[in-house]
């Protein structure tokens, strides 16, 4: 009776090593996935679709800025649509906003400041014009404004852009530019 218990009980079985084999290839298959999901959510992060520009302008966003009001005169079908990664800015200023006319779901788009920043670096001036009294309309964000701005200082625009911020901000543009050594 002893001998039948004993034969019973096999500490390792047969298949125990190719048990093990299953095992280490499932862990490596799972560390492999991780890294490999870990590395496109690092991608996404550093790649992301948003709306910006006048689009962005005329969507609510948490911002205390004023923004565009001709929602109903902007032709919604084709959205101004850019890449993060694609601006010195970054993913600055992107932020979720789910209501877009005539197109449901949720979007990214850039905050009412970021929207102007893109169009500045455009050189879309005619679009950001009124950026400072009837578009962001709140002193507060200016040094902001005016630090982000300072990353388009190797824009071949950047001579332009030094210009019509100065019309927009006037003396506090340029007091913030000899403070930061461009002023020539």
């Amino acid at each position: 009776m002893w001998e039948l218990e004993a034969e019973r009980y096999d500490p390792k079985p047969q298949n125990f090593d190719v048990q093990i084999e299953r095992q280490e290839t499932y862990l490596r298959t799972k560390r492999e996935t991780f890294k490999i999901k870990e590395q496109k959510h690092l991608e996404m992060e550093m790649e992301m679709k948003y709306i910006s520009g006048i689009h962005a302008l005329n969507l609510r966003c948490s911002l205390e800025t004023c923004g565009d009001w001709h929602a109903s005169g902007i032709q919604w079908k084709n959205l101004t649509v850019r890449e993060s990664s694609d601006s010195v800015f970054g993913d600055y200023g992107i932020e979720d906003n789910s209501s877009v006319p005539g197109h449901p779901g949720n979007h990214k788009a850039a905050n009412h400041i970021r929207a102007l920043l893109d169009l500045v670096a455009d050189g879309a001036f005619g679009y950001a014009q009124g950026m400072k009294n009837e578009l962001i309309c709140n002193e507060s964000y200016t040094p902001e404004v005016f630090s982000k701005l300072l990353l388009l200082k190797n824009s071949p625009r950047w001579l332009k852009i030094k210009e019509f911020i100065g019309k927009e901000y006037g003396v506090p543009w340029l007091h913030f530019l000899r403070e930061h050594g461009y002023d020539r």
